[in-house]
């Protein structure tokens, strides 16, 4: 024992030995905030199982309250995972699923706020709206559809048509 602390206090080790409290003080502190201690102050030994959920689920959508983005998507996700999530949320977490897939699929294109991406958009709407329309025998709410398809593709031409005599007046500028 003489030994061991005559060689953490030798000169080569003084710096390193000064350091590992410091060290060891900061992983504890990473730990007891891992172990999220508000939460273990909740936890009864008496709970069962449906009890111990509920706390779960309300802590953890206490705590998401203090996110902004994606915080919906992060209680789906965890209800997904530990098979709670009923009907509804399921088909608003597939939505939500579906939405960033057509968004990373818009980043290649640059700004997704720009004129290209808002026609891109609408062309998928298209694609979706005569993708469902051959499923069902026509009704009322075809037609509607229809015709919002039909002031869709209106649009896009005159997007279309808007851009390009902008490039053509651009060119005859220069």
């Amino acid at each position: 024992m003489n030994e061991f602390i005559h060689y953490i206090f030798s000169p080569a080790n003084v710096i390193p030995t000064a350091i590992l409290p410091f060290c060891v003080l900061y992983w504890l502190i990473v730990i007891i905030g891992v172990i999220d201690l508000d939460m273990v102050e909740k936890l009864n030994p008496f709970m069962n199982e449906k009890e111990l959920d509920t706390l779960i689920m309300s802590h953890y959508q206490n705590e998401a309250q203090t996110l902004t983005t994606g915080a919906e998507a992060n209680l789906l996700k965890l209800k997904e995972l530990i098979s709670v999530i009923t009907g509804e949320e399921v088909a608003r977490w597939s939505a939500i699923k579906e939405e960033f897939v057509e968004m990373q699929k818009l980043k290649g294109y640059g700004d997704t706020s720009g004129e290209m991406i808002q026609v891109i958009r609408k062309m998928g709407d298209i694609n979706k709206s005569l993708t469902n329309l051959g499923k069902d025998e026509i009704s009322d709410d075809h037609i509607v559809e229809l015709k919002s398809i039909t002031e869709g593709v209106r649009a896009i031409s005159k997007v279309m048509i808007e851009n390009r005599k902008s490039k053509g007046n651009s060119k005859e500028e220069e």
